[in-house]
């Protein structure tokens, strides 16, 4: 997680996801990997990006740690509270990346 404001980037800390979430992932592919051995669907091409999620203000920033698949945020307090200082002044804005894989899976025979 960064800080951005004036065309500038600090690092901020770092926010992980809950267990529960990566167990979800972990099932998501154990299913879709048993659908392919099965025959039943065919796995194409996959592209490695990374995600951008933008936090304008305070509410968002909150909005998001309420989610029940965002987990602990690893960040000094007193870089944080300046961060969501600079955030709640409009100054800022606070910018997550993720780095995801997206997928194409068809139906055998499609």
């Amino acid at each position: 997680m960064d800080l951005c404001s004036d065309g500038e980037q600090t690092p901020v800390g770092e926010v992980h996801v809950t267990d529960a979430a990566t167990d979800d992932v972990r099932s998501a592919q154990a299913a879709l990997a048993n659908l392919v051995r099965g025959g039943l669907m065919v796995a194409g091409e996959s592209v490695f990006r990374e995600l951008e999620f933008h936090y304008h203000t305070v509410e968002d920033w909150e909005d998001f740690l309420q989610r029940p698949k965002t987990g602990r945020v690893e960040a000094q307090p007193d870089h944080l509270r300046k961060a969501l200082s600079l955030v709640a002044e409009g100054r800022a804005i606070l910018v997550g990346t993720e780095a995801t894989v997206f997928s194409v899976f068809s139906l055998r025979g499609r």
